[in-house]
């Protein structure tokens, strides 16, 4: 048998170690589905669901006003698509979209509010209702038959409200219901107080947020820091760590590998998931496919950030080990050199002879 039919014989009868499940979570891209999966419950948890059911009863037939790929915001992701597409919509159609923007807000604070009020009436042990019709002339509920109307901002809602409709009551925040009787103490028994104003209108607006969240992945478990820089920090931090510990790197080593690592990673992981949500979101037309394309995205943007940091740290390490090596090749072809004129002498005194 010859030696080539030995090793292949070898290479046969070689076993091959199957990758455990733990050693597969441990790789770079099974940290990143952990802590992507991860972010994503835990804005998708954070949500009240009481400012989703208000987005969904105040706007109806939402796939027949908008085209956004999706029927109604019956939950925390449908409404974060909802607000993302809304604002790209002012983006492109409104000449002061922040200004635009805010007006949107403002409307689907008062929404919330309403469901806010009867929340409160409900837990006093009321019977409340809400029209169909989200944009109902006159009362936004019904407490135990009484047509009642929610109003959140500033006294003056109220002054409009009752010049309008003087026996239809209102429920409004403590502020604008205060405000109002300075001028109209006449109307205190057909007032009920909801709360503090800014108390309710943040809370909306943190909720709002946090649906925006589960698109645009802007934090990281509420850290005003990016997911893509956090995992490939963490990512980073913690493979360079671990050759730390062993032994296999130099603190000053690991420190600036992390930074290394961490700018390749997170460059990548941003560029890839932003083309995988355009690809994958544009096919799918909703957002749950432009969720799962930012996530694959994301993954197959670890492997080309690996590469770019082992590109940049080999140029960096291996500068001086190359200028010993061009000085030690030049010495040896100097000294090559010398010898070979020194043999050529001697042949030639040999010659002469």
């Amino acid at each position: 048998m010859s030696l080539t039919d030995n090793r292949i014989n070898k290479l046969l009868r070689k076993k091959i170690k199957k990758q455990s499940l733990y050693n597969t979570l441990l790789t770079e891209e099974g940290v990143f589905a952990g802590l992507s999966i991860g972010d994503l419950f835990y804005d998708y948890l954070r949500v009240d669901p009481l400012v989703v059911r208000a987005l969904d009863a105040s706007h109806p037939n939402l796939d027949k006003n908008y085209d956004y790929g999706i029927e109604d915001l019956s939950n925390p992701i449908k409404a974060g698509w909802f607000k993302k597409k809304r604002f790209e919509d002012f983006e492109k159609e409104s000449s002061n979209p922040e200004k635009s923007w805010s007006h949107h807000e403002s409307r689907d604070s008062g929404y919330y509010a309403e469901r806010h009020y009867g929340h409160q009436f409900q837990s006093q042990g009321s019977e409340v209702e809400f029209p169909e019709d989200p944009n109902n002339p006159g009362f936004d509920l019904i407490v135990n038959k009484t047509p009642i109307q929610s109003k959140l901002g500033s006294g003056h809602l109220l002054d409009k409200h009752f010049e309008k409709y003087p026996d239809i009551k209102v429920v409004a925040n403590n502020q604008a219901i205060e405000d109002h009787l300075i001028r109209h103490p006449e109307n205190a028994n057909k007032v009920f107080y909801g709360g503090d104003g800014k108390v309710i209108q943040q809370h909306y607006l943190d909720n709002s947020e946090s649906m925006q969240e589960i698109i645009e992945d802007e934090e990281f478990f509420s850290l005003p820091i990016s997911e893509a820089v956090s995992v490939g920090l963490i990512i980073s931090a913690g493979r360079n760590s671990y050759k730390f510990i062993q032994n296999k790197k130099s603190f000053n080593e690991a420190l600036v590998d992390t930074g290394i690592d961490t700018a390749s990673r997170a460059g990548s992981i941003s560029l890839s998931a932003g083309v995988g949500s355009i690809i994958i979101g544009t096919l799918s037309g909703g957002p749950y496919g432009y969720i799962a394309g930012k996530f694959v995205g994301g993954i197959l943007g670890l492997y080309p950030g690996r590469k770019i940091s082992t590109i940049i740290k080999h140029s960096i390490r291996c500068k001086d080990e190359q200028d010993i090596l061009a000085k030690a090749i030049k010495n040896y072809l100097e000294k090559l050199s010398s010898i070979f004129k020194e043999n050529n002498k001697t042949l030639e005194k040999k010659y002469e002879f």
